[in-house]
């Protein structure tokens, strides 16, 4: 089981729920992106990046922190055995680098960017 974002014609904007969708890629970015303490089943489930309100070279390793810290499950429950994280600023944005070793030994690498929209960060990625 893992978590699963189905969407319909009531439900727009997708619900969460647990679901047979097993895919790395949508687990990071929804433990990147949903806000700490939003999610019914597990409320430590989630990132605190949404704090972010300003753009600067000292933030970047709060944002490194964070992301580490939402995905800290995946460890926890065996899906990896290693999680780094990375921040950088380019182009008026935070560039967040994700490496993951999955329990298989594969590695895996995501890039996602955090951009400012009217006063907060937004998660659109990966690349």
């Amino acid at each position: 089981m893992d978590f699963q974002i189905t969407y319909d014609y009531l439900n727009p904007n997708g619900v969460m729920t647990w679901g047979d969708n097993s895919n790395l890629s949508t687990d990071i970015f929804n433990s990147l992106n949903i806000k700490q303490g939003s999610f019914f089943q597990n409320l430590s489930f989630g990132s605190k990046l949404y704090t972010i309100k300003t753009l600067s070279q000292a933030q970047t390793l709060i944002v490194q922190q964070y992301a580490e810290q939402a995905l800290g499950w995946m460890l926890t429950a065996g899906y990896a055995t290693e999680i780094d994280a990375t921040c950088s600023i380019q182009n008026n944005a935070y560039v967040v680098g994700i490496n993951v070793t999955q329990a298989s030994g594969i590695e895996q690498n995501y890039s996602f960017n955090m951009s400012l929209n009217n006063g907060t960060f937004l998660l659109v990625g990966p690349q």
